[in-house]
């Protein structure tokens, strides 16, 4: 019996000892934790943390999570820096994460992180009292902090008799557990106890209204960095302009109006002269021209149904056609002749063509006169752009885009950059 109860008790120390490590603390403790805040007149705070670590386990580094708000106010946090230690930074809801340390190293002992950064508040909507309200150590960390170290320096003189530390876990209003005094406008104080798991200190300190002078909104802190945005999308802009007014701008032309294109140009060059560019309408236009100059005839297709539903169905539908050879094309140009040797010969049967048998593949050809009257007037003698002009066109229109982006750039991008830093 002995026996038995002596094996039970062994067994239930043994289920102990393998219990107590899962308990979800982190594989560290905090040997000291040492915060300095310079507090400014326009409701901003320079932070500094010394984190000293000893790891238990092997890991890779810790995560610090600063939260964006300030009593019922709303913060920005800017400027973070982890001195000697490799630290990524991603943005939540209400707080921000730096992930410190080398994902590829592994790390033990002691370890030491000295992370900086701007806390800003601004001006608060409270008429009654200014207030400084901070997390010195937030309640989030999951191991215990042996030590803890405070140093406020504040711009100016204030009321001792309204200054209180809580500490605890959140939503806490103790104030046993933190020693203090003050030296002229600084606050010196410490843990006189070990923080355990989720415990966190808040400094509230109240404040004259008016305090923070320099205050303003958050809305109305501007970023250091519009300002280039700003130079640059004049500088940029007013480029492109005197680049369009030497090398764009065409001087105004007032010319009688002709119904006919200009001698020897058919009406797909045409098409190429009012935009420098061909499109498949001005292609199929060819067919048009040569119908007026003779070379072909266009014949409607007649529907012999003379039911009026079959009357009424074809009056909204597209029209089918045939296209007859009256002679051989004469012409000097290239893209004419394969246009027209293809419509008859390669889709038709030399001597007709009908719309039916032009669908689904005539594009190959208009494909190929396209990229032949584009080639035909890029040529140095029939050029109708100056070389340079085209090239100026593309980094006119890229330097005028830029300060539509770089205004957007400041509405969404440095606003961001704002909040996450």
């Amino acid at each position: 019996m002995k026996k038995a109860l002596g094996c039970i008790i062994l067994l239930l120390m043994l289920i102990g000892t393998m219990v107590v490590p899962a308990i979800g603390q982190e594989a560290f403790t905090i040997e000291e934790y040492s915060v300095q805040v310079v507090v400014r007149e326009d409701n901003s705070y320079s932070v500094n943390e010394v984190i000293n670590v000893f790891f238990t386990e092997q890991r890779r580094g810790i995560f610090r999570n600063i939260p964006t708000f300030s009593s019922d106010n709303k913060a920005r946090v800017r400027g973070i820096k982890v001195s000697d230690h490799q630290y990524n930074i991603t943005s939540h809801s209400n707080y921000i994460e730096i992930r410190i340390g080398n994902p590829d190293v592994w790390i033990s002992g002691n370890q030491s992180y000295n992370i900086s950064y701007d806390f800003i508040v601004g001006y608060d909507d409270n008429p009654e009292y200014d207030e400084f309200y901070f997390n010195l150590i937030g309640p989030e960390w999951d191991t215990i902090i042996k030590k803890a170290n405070f140093e406020i320096i504040m711009p100016k003189s204030f009321d001792e008799e309204k200054l209180n530390f809580t500490i605890g876990r959140f939503g806490s209003t103790s104030s046993e557990g933190v020693d203090y005094h003050v030296e002229g406008n600084t606050i010196f104080a410490s843990t006189n106890r070990v923080l355990e798991n989720f415990e966190g200190v808040t400094i509230a300190l109240v404040l004259p209204e008016g305090y923070y002078s320099d205050a303003k909104p958050l809305s109305a802190i501007i970023n250091p960095y519009r300002y280039g945005f700003y130079f640059l999308a004049l500088i940029f802009a007013i480029g492109a302009f005197m680049l369009w007014s030497k090398y764009g701008r065409n001087n105004r032309l007032v010319a009688p109006v002709q119904f006919y294109p200009p001698k020897n140009m058919t009406s797909a060059e045409v098409g190429y002269l009012i935009n420098d560019t061909v499109n498949p309408r001005d292609v199929t236009s060819l067919i048009i021209y040569w119908a007026a100059k003779g070379y072909l005839k266009i014949v409607e297709t007649e529907n012999d149904e003379d039911n009026a539903f079959a009357r009424l169905r074809n009056k909204f539908a597209k029209k089918e056609f045939t296209l007859i050879k009256i002679k051989d094309l004469d012409s000097s140009k290239n893209f004419e002749n394969i246009m027209f040797k293809d419509l008859f010969e390669t889709y038709g049967d030399g001597e007709q063509v009908t719309s039916e048998e032009l669908k689904q593949t005539f594009y190959e050809t208009m494909n190929v006169v396209v990229s032949q009257v584009q080639a035909y007037y890029q040529t140095d003698a029939r050029a109708i752009f100056e070389p340079l002009s085209l090239k100026l066109r593309v980094l006119v229109l890229f330097m005028g885009f830029l300060p539509s982006f770089a205004f957007l750039s400041i509405v969404f991008g440095v606003e961001l950059y704002s909040l996450l830093l």
